[in-house]
């Protein structure tokens, strides 16, 4: 803001003022209007304007008039909006310095701009400024401060900077978590992948396991090692030129992959592909890919300087857990959890303050899909069509939880925390609710769960409203849907039709596939599939051989030698499973799809 308002010869002030930028202009009349008009078109590429309010408009003398353009301290008014930026992924600027051997930033990991870099992941309170984020750990350098404090430059008060000299470090440690000296730890890091270790690197929201893409044996053992015997793995392509030899990218996911989210995008596999996918994408004809993030993924997977490895054209880039954990962010915290999957670590001293994962996206015929919404898209606010009337905090389910705050005609829904199944993750999911109403300003006046009882986060949000002191609304899982999607796309009324397992019904049942009449006060069920017996509750959604068993006992039909081998089951399984059916032990009634 101040460099255009210079370059139009304006002066007077501005400020971030609780999430709003106050600003004053003092210039010719005509001047300061055709700046006005310009505005949005002067800002930089990832900034947005999502509205002017002029609050007044005075004549001034000329000996009144300022006579230079300044930026005052921010300010925090509790009253006034407030917003976390989100992270965004390296620039196109930043990249091309840190692979020019000429710039100060050359094989920097830490590199960023105002347009780049960690902004949510290190944020400590608001108003977002350098001093209230994890980069106050890292007082700048003269020729950081210099950057910082110039107008003309795109490092101006752009609170995550650094450099080799006053910035984050990075560390290289072995299995048992032991400092290993290393001149060069990203050397190393590079080294070890080439030899088929896998590595746990500390990244932007969180931990990620890094290994070669085109490693047979290294993949097995991965798999091995995380218990994950089939689900995808994504990989990092070193970029698009390489990507397209693998996948079909149309223009529209080229340019969701190159953009300031940078998520993963699930894209379809060219005929005949190099990469070993029986190992990353069972059974797929897809693959999900993302594009170097940070500087640190763009360093591990180019070659520079002396290093005498070479460049990695695609590299495994999976969540840094164990399976139904949250992703690990303190080093500490990894080399406790990660231990037995990780060869190596490589940490840096940069705090991770809030959790992030790499986002999810697809794009099919009707556009962009968010499959999950986390990295550079949380926490930015959704535009409701409507003003709330309170402020609303809603907890999620027990699975994919996301926690969103309600309040004005905003909701900011959290970064993606997962599945509620462990401690981690439970803990992830505290902390994400006690932090997002502080750094909002928004204390609830109502707390909203899932109708079911036994649900972690149904718990918590009880617990939470008993705390407060608040009202607790409790809302059919199906109903949560249907209301999700009509908000999204604006609607007062729809018949929706919601397919979903494992949702308590209002009438005390299991309800699945439902049709739904649902008006701005009022839903009624229209429809649901017929009731099936669900052998043994969960065991049934783990194993889906018994659903579909059960359901051709409750029709009165054989399962035979021929669909106990296409289903992989035992004769004793069998036996188990029709005595379970025919005494209802430990049976329930579902309405699902299956």
């Amino acid at each position: 803001m101040a460099r255009i308002t210079e370059a139009a010869g304006l002066t007077g002030w501005v400020r971030n003022q609780s999430g709003t930028v106050r600003l004053v202009l003092e210039g010719p009349v005509e001047v300061v209007d055709r700046f006005m008009k310009r505005l949005e078109s002067e800002l930089p590429p990832r900034a947005s304007l999502e509205g002017v309010h002029v609050l007044s408009r005075e004549f001034v003398k000329p000996s009144q008039v300022s006579e230079m353009f300044t930026i005052l301290d921010s300010a925090s008014d509790r009253s006034m909006r407030i917003s976390i930026p989100a992270d965004l992924a390296i620039c196109p600027q930043c990249m091309k310095e840190v692979l020019s051997p000429s710039s100060r930033f050359y094989r920097y990991p830490f590199t960023t701009c105002t347009d780049c870099g960690p902004r949510y992941t290190v944020v400590e309170t608001m108003p977002y400024d350098r001093e209230r984020t994890a980069l106050r750990d890292f007082p700048l350098c003269s020729k950081c401060m210099e950057e910082y404090t110039d107008p003309g430059n795109r490092r101006f008060h752009a609170e995550s900077i650094a450099c080799p000299v006053c910035g984050p470090e990075l560390a290289w440690r072995g299995q048992e978590g032991n400092l290993i000296s290393a001149e060069d730890p990203l050397e190393e890091a590079r080294k070890a992948i080439s030899e088929g270790a896998v590595v746990a690197v500390k990244g932007l929201g969180g931990f990620l396991l890094v290994a070669d893409a085109s490693n047979r044996e290294v993949l097995k053992k991965l798999r091995k090692r995380k218990n994950r015997p089939a689900k995808p793995f994504a990989v990092m392509a070193s970029n698009l030129s390489v990507l397209k030899k693998q996948c079909l990218v149309s223009a529209e996911e080229e340019e969701l992959l190159s953009s300031p989210e940078a998520p993963i995008v699930v894209l379809r596999t060219a005929d005949n592909p190099s990469l070993p996918l029986d190992l990353l994408a069972p059974g797929l004809n897809n693959l999900g890919v993302m594009l170097p993030t940070t500087p640190l993924h763009l360093l591990l997977a180019e070659s520079t300087g002396d290093d005498s490895t070479g460049s990695f054209d695609f590299l495994l880039m999976t969540s840094g857990n164990r399976g139904g954990e949250p992703v690990c962010t303190s080093n500490e915290e990894a080399l406790t959890r990660l231990k037995g999957i990780a060869d190596f670590f490589l940490l840096h001293n940069r705090r991770i303050n809030l959790r992030n994962d790499d986002s999810l996206a697809v794009v099919n015929h009707s556009g962009v899909q968010i499959w999950r919404r986390a990295r550079g898209y949380a926490p930015n606010a959704v535009s409701l069509s409507f003003p709330l009337k309170k402020t609303v905090l809603a907890m999620g389910a027990e699975l994919k939880n996301t926690i969103c705050l309600g309040f004005d005609n905003e909701a900011v829904l959290s970064p993606h925390t997962g599945d509620l199944e462990t401690p981690e993750a439970l803990d992830g999911l505290e902390q994400v609710v006690k932090n997002f109403p502080e750094y909002f300003g928004k204390a609830p006046d109502t707390i909203v769960t899932d109708l079911h009882p036994d649900m972690h986060s149904t718990r918590l949000g009880m617990r939470l409203a008993a705390e407060l002191g608040v009202p607790l609304l409790q809302v059919q899982h199906h109903y949560a849907h249907a209301l999700a999607i009509m908000c999204e796309h604006r609607l007062k009324e729809a018949v929706a039709l919601v397919f979903d397992g494992t949702g308590l019904g209002t009438d005390g049942t299991i309800w699945g596939g439902e049709l739904l009449h649902v008006r701005e006060t009022e839903w009624t069920r229209l429809g649901t599939l017929a009731p099936a017996i669900l052998p043994g509750g969960d065991a049934a959604v783990l194993r889906p051989a018994i659903q579909l068993i059960a359901r051709f006992w409750q029709q009165g039909l054989a399962v035979d030698k021929r669909w106990q081998r296409r289903l992989g089951v035992t004769s004793e399984e069998l036996r188990l499973w029709k005595t379970q059916f025919e005494r209802r032990i430990n049976c329930y009634t579902t309405h699902a799809a299956g």
